[in-house]
């Protein structure tokens, strides 16, 4: 039987709830605002057994060095950070996210490059020297959001024969996704076609997508929307037809549990810590 992660990204402000009763989450916000690893420690600490993190890489590592707004140290500069080049400001900046992912213990790892970072051919060298040279000995699954002129098949067929999944919109700029040959498909979800809010008809697409493959999927929710969202999606599916990761998935008092209540929110603060 099929597992299906379902998540929201970012992480609600109180979360120890979410932690509690959900089965995964995006941390998004971590790509802006990397998260002190005390942090990521508690959140993995606070998490239900075989909860799934991913967990976003800054934005200074891959994104466009003209349109980047995520400080740097004191003595490094935008225009040696971004699009993964082999540079020490992006090495300095991998080294320390490193150290997020092993704090977090992090299932998954995110990528999401802008549109300048097209299918050029320096490009391409640049994230599979990333891929093999610095990434490949890090314990988690890494996944690509391309954004731009890629084209799904084009960039499958890059980073898939490096260990990397191709993270997928069916409602926006890709159509349904053949499996992943490397993981389970991981699937993002903004608005369905325009619209703010998914139909029963939306659904059963997904549905019938799983049902279809047999594998595991991923399934992220963004947008204000998020956990109305993923919780009608949960809902849609008859009891018993998919092995859900996490009890909130079946219940009324997990929505209400993300929304009510007192907790800590999370410290987002880019501090480079001492060890």
């Amino acid at each position: 039987m099929p597992r299906i992660f379902i998540a929201v990204g970012p992480l609600p402000p109180r979360f120890e709830p979410y932690l509690a009763k959900a089965g995964a989450v995006e941390l998004l916000d971590a790509g802006r605002n990397p998260i002190r690893r005390k942090v990521l420690r508690r959140l993995r600490t606070l998490a239900a057994p075989g909860f799934q993190f991913s967990l976003s890489a800054p934005d200074a590592l891959m994104g466009d060095p003209l349109d980047m707004e995520a400080p740097l140290p004191e003595g490094m500069f935008r225009r040696d950070a971004g699009f993964f080049r082999d540079t020490e400001t992006n090495r300095f900046i991998f080294r320390e996210f490193v150290k997020e992912i092993e704090a977090l213990k992090a299932d998954f790892v995110h990528f999401r490059t802008p549109s300048a970072f097209g299918p050029s051919e320096t490009n391409r060298a640049a994230l599979t020297r990333f891929a093999t040279e610095w990434l490949k000995d890090v314990p988690t699954q890494p996944v690509w959001e391309p954004r731009g002129l890629w084209q799904l098949d084009e960039a499958r067929e890059l980073v898939e024969p490096l260990g990397w999944i191709v993270s997928v919109d069916p409602f926006g700029d890709f159509e349904f996704p053949m499996p992943s040959a490397v993981g389970p498909t991981y699937m993002v979800l903004h608005a369905p076609r325009g619209r703010r809010m998914f139909s029963v008809e939306d659904f059963e697409e997904v549905a019938d997508y799983v049902r279809a493959h047999e594998h595991d999927i991923f399934v992220t929710f963004r947008g204000p929307e998020r956990h109305r969202n993923a919780t009608a999606f949960a809902r849609s599916f008859p009891e018993g037809t998919f092995e859900f990761e996490g009890p909130w998935m079946t219940t009324a008092m997990a929505q209400r549990a993300l929304t009510d209540g007192e907790s800590d929110e999370v410290e987002y603060e880019y501090v480079y810590e001492e060890e």
